[in-house]
């Protein structure tokens, strides 16, 4: 039986991702919780922390690097916003055992999960293993750990040449959320254009394939 928690600030995608766990034979769901919880529910035995989609503060990325820094930490399975290399390369450096998707099946969500529980590396569909093992041995070169999670997914989109706009669209986040976080991703990486940017993705080869087109949502 494995024994699974969840953390996610978006109460439908937790209590969904719990549902699919309560009606798996081979799995129990110990909690699911938000992110502002997780300090009153750490050390709890699990086996699995499947992380979704989490709020500032701690953001992904933050809760990623707390779970894998407790004494004995679970295996953990990060939900990507989008398929991407990049994304899920960051979340694999900062501790992740793997990564699915926030919109992947129930059939595919069980299999992640029984899979990172077996000390199984896992990717989303449409993730090409070469190109994330790439970046694992180059994006510490450059700052890319310094981005967070929401960063590095804008980050991937505007190294192919994906508008503030569609950037936008595609997240389901206003323009201005994306402007803000490409100026902040242009300070951390001491980028003083876009084209800094291109030239440092290219120089370390992080100018991988192009994500598959996500349905848009409305800003929020």
């Amino acid at each position: 039986m494995i024994r699974v928690q969840v953390i996610d600030d978006m109460p439908l995608l937790r209590i969904g991702v719990a549902t699919v766990i309560e009606h798996t034979p081979t799995m129990r769901l110990i909690r699911a919780s938000t992110s502002a919880e997780l300090d009153a529910h750490r050390g709890e035995e699990v086996d699995v922390v499947v992380v979704g989609v989490c709020a500032a503060p701690l953001g992904t990325l933050g809760v990623v690097r707390l779970v894998r820094g407790e004494l004995r930490p679970p295996a953990l399975l990060a939900l990507c916003v989008q398929p991407d290399a990049i994304c899920a390369s960051v979340y694999l450096r900062a501790g992740a055992t793997g990564c699915g998707l926030v919109s992947q099946s129930e059939a595919e969500l069980v299999e992640s999960i029984t899979r990172v529980a077996q000390g199984v590396r896992c990717l989303p569909a449409g993730v090409d293993l070469d190109d994330v093992e790439e970046l694992l041995r180059t994006t510490s070169r450059w700052g890319l750990d310094q981005l967070t999670a929401r960063e590095c997914e804008i980050f991937g989109l505007l190294i192919r040449g994906v508008t503030n706009e569609d950037a936008a669209a595609q997240l389901g986040i206003s323009c201005r959320t994306v402007e803000t976080h490409r100026r902040s991703i242009m300070h951390k990486l001491a980028a003083r254009s876009i084209v800094d940017i291109l030239h440092a993705a290219a120089r370390y080869g992080i100018l991988v394939s192009p994500p598959r087109t996500l349905p848009t949502r409305g800003p929020r």
